[in-house]
């Protein structure tokens, strides 16, 4: 068994009990006579201060956090050297994560409109140079890029021409290709396992 003098903390109870210290001096927002809970504010305030986005104290601007994670290429496009998620910046901007493409843009261009969204001309996504992006919808940003529909020949190695090049609609609307010879391939493929069973 344990004894009672085991369980006494050996510090003072001004350094067990903080918050005691912090309650003698009042709140720095102006006219607010509450206890001070954490960066010279009251519960209150600190909470408004948070959610609306201000600098608190001892934090940064958010163009200076911004600009100490900007790198000029000699590409001509500011690349990103912060955080990323999914090869875009990332910054916390008002309490949350932002796309720092975005950022930029909406501060030193104008607010991206409602159903907008940025395409990166250069095609590189950590790039936040505004004059690297342009505001467009999200079937328009989807028909530029580069990935899926842009290929030239099938994951096999044939050619998407017009003679190896089937279209057909698929039910949502959307065209889908298909390789000519890849098809001719499976059905062959088939036919032969038809037979053997």
């Amino acid at each position: 068994m344990i004894g009672a003098a085991h369980l006494r903390c050996p510090l003072p109870a001004t350094r067990r009990f903080p918050m005691r210290q912090l309650q003698s001096k009042t709140c720095s927002a102006e006219g607010c006579e509450r206890g001070v809970r954490a960066r010279g504010w009251c519960s209150r305030h600190y909470a408004q201060q948070r959610k609306n986005g201000l600098p608190l104290l001892g934090r940064t601007a958010l163009e200076d956090r911004l600009w100490a994670k900007v790198e000029a290429r000699p590409s001509g496009c500011w690349e990103w050297r912060g955080a990323r998620g999914r090869g875009y910046g990332v910054i916390w901007v008002a309490g949350a994560l932002a796309k720092a493409h975005r950022v930029v843009y909406e501060l030193l261009v104008e607010p991206i409109p409602p159903g907008f969204e940025l395409d990166h001309l250069c095609r590189r996504p950590a790039c936040v140079n505004p004059s690297h992006l342009e505001p467009v919808t999200h079937v328009e940003n989807m028909r530029r890029g580069l990935g899926h529909g842009h290929e030239s020949h099938c994951p096999w190695g044939h050619p998407y021409d017009d003679m190896n090049t089937r279209r057909r609609r698929r039910p949502d609307g959307t065209i889908q290709r298909e390789c000519r010879e890849c098809i001719r391939a499976r059905k062959k493929k088939y036919r032969a396992r038809r037979r053997m069973a």
